[in-house]
């Protein structure tokens, strides 16, 4: 990037302070020092820094990403304007930041779960003038419903397998035809997951999970 305005750093500082009471370091199994949320906030402002968060402040579109650490802490974080209406103008969009154990705003299974999920859609209320305008609702929807349907798991322990198979239940490849809409002719490029306590992260390509030749597990 050529040019970096003032609003970005204030908005990089925006972050840092609503971080600010959230992290430290925790020392994983293996006697390894893991990144809190946090500092995983933290490293996106310092390591791709301020470009990063330049890109998503005055991109075209609203942006939104999600940081997890292995105590199961996480945070949703959303670059937004006031709604989607008027979200033309990214100096205008403040930062929005929902932790996992402080995100009743978002509604009632938010405010009764303490784990998160994002699908394509922005989860600042009020942002949305209607419910068809947020893309992926659907799925998000999906994904509470398959780790804790009868309210038992707030804190949404599923095994990897469960996992896995949460990711390929919301995959674009059939999603549509099997919820009963036209088909949109689209597919999930990939799939990871990601074990925040022995650092792997297991990848499949293109939606073929049952092909040992398309799933890679990786350590990080």
């Amino acid at each position: 990037m050529e040019s970096v305005h003032a609003v970005d750093f204030e908005m990089a500082q925006q972050l840092f302070e609503q971080c600010r009471g959230h992290g430290g370091v925790v020392d994983d199994a293996h006697g390894r020092t893991a990144p809190t949320v946090a500092d995983s906030l933290g490293h996106l402002l310092r390591q791709s820094g301020v470009e990063v968060v330049v890109d998503l402040h005055l991109g075209v579109a609203s942006e939104l990403e999600a940081v997890a650490d292995s105590t199961g802490r996480s945070a949703i974080l959303e670059w937004v304007a006031k709604d989607d209406d008027s979200d033309t103008d990214g100096s205008a969009r403040e930062l929005k930041v929902y932790y996992n154990d402080d995100d009743a705003a978002l509604g009632t299974y938010e405010e009764r779960n303490d784990f998160q999920y994002v699908t394509n859609f922005i989860v600042t209320p009020d942002y949305y003038s209607n419910e068809e305008s947020m893309k992926g609702y659907d799925r998000y929807q999906a994904i509470e419903k398959a780790i804790n349907s009868d309210g038992s798991n707030v804190n949404g322990v599923v095994t990897a397998d469960e996992a896995m198979d949460v990711l390929k239940m919301v995959g674009r490849r059939k999603w549509d035809k099997e919820q009963g809409k036209s088909d949109s002719n689209s597919i999930t490029v990939w799939s990871a997951l990601y074990n925040l306590t022995d650092r792997t992260v297991t990848w499949v390509s293109n939606e073929e999970y049952g092909n040992s030749d398309a799933i890679f597990k990786l350590g990080f």
